[in-house]
């Protein structure tokens, strides 16, 4: 599906996680009723003049996906949907993927594991993937994205109760990765929306957090 530079378009990183694929069934949800609605309005002729709830959609949306085979066929047969195959490390995949693009909405993360809990492995493979996905948003003129985190990475100004902070490291606890990872995530997206405030650097994403 092809979309112009105009239009409103998202590109979805880990759209195969949980998280991922019930954002793509609430947009499918909200499409099919907004055509519904565009369906009605324009066999009115006093609702002729209305803007379609259509128009206040995504027009598509690009999965940026490692395994293909692991979206359910419901989701890649829905019309707004184009699949494209890619690493994240792959610079010049995820520019294919972003072009013609507005918005990246990134579900990344990782689930915890007996493995990396055990190894207490701290690594972070796709938390240092987000520079190339900066640069891949620069070179196609992409300069939002959404990106999930977590109570993991706080912020000045945030005040978590007792329970909360006894949670984290729980998690820090429990699942290494995890929580390296959404933490890498989170900085990475801090720099970039620092870097970006800098008149030097007009050009860099502009990152949103969602927790």
């Amino acid at each position: 599906m092809e979309s112009s530079p105009t239009s409103s378009s998202i590109v979805v990183l880990g759209a195969t996680g949980g998280s991922g694929l019930a954002f793509i069934r609430e947009v499918s949800t909200l499409w099919s009723l907004s055509s519904s609605f565009s369906s009605s309005s324009t066999s009115s002729p006093s609702s002729s003049s209305s803007p379609s709830l259509l128009s206040l959609l995504p027009i598509s949306l690009t999965l940026y996906v490692r395994s293909p085979n692991k979206l359910p066929s419901s989701i890649v047969s829905l019309p707004f949907v184009r699949v494209v195959q890619g690493e994240l490390h792959d610079q010049h995949a995820l520019e294919e993927a972003m072009k013609g693009a507005n918005t990246v909405v990134s579900f990344l993360g990782v689930n915890p594991s007996i493995r990396n809990m055990i190894a207490r492995d701290y690594s972070t493979p796709i938390g240092d993937c987000f520079p190339v996905i900066f640069r891949a948003m620069r070179a196609t003129g992409v300069k939002r994205i959404l990106a999930l985190s977590t109570p993991s990475y706080s912020v000045p100004g945030d005040v978590y109760p007792w329970w909360l902070s006894i949670g984290i490291y729980a998690i820090m606890a429990i699942g290494p990765q995890p929580y390296a990872e959404m933490v890498k995530i989170a900085q990475s997206l801090q720099s970039s929306s620092s870097s970006s405030s800098s008149p030097s650097s007009t050009s860099s994403p502009t990152p949103s957090f969602s927790s």
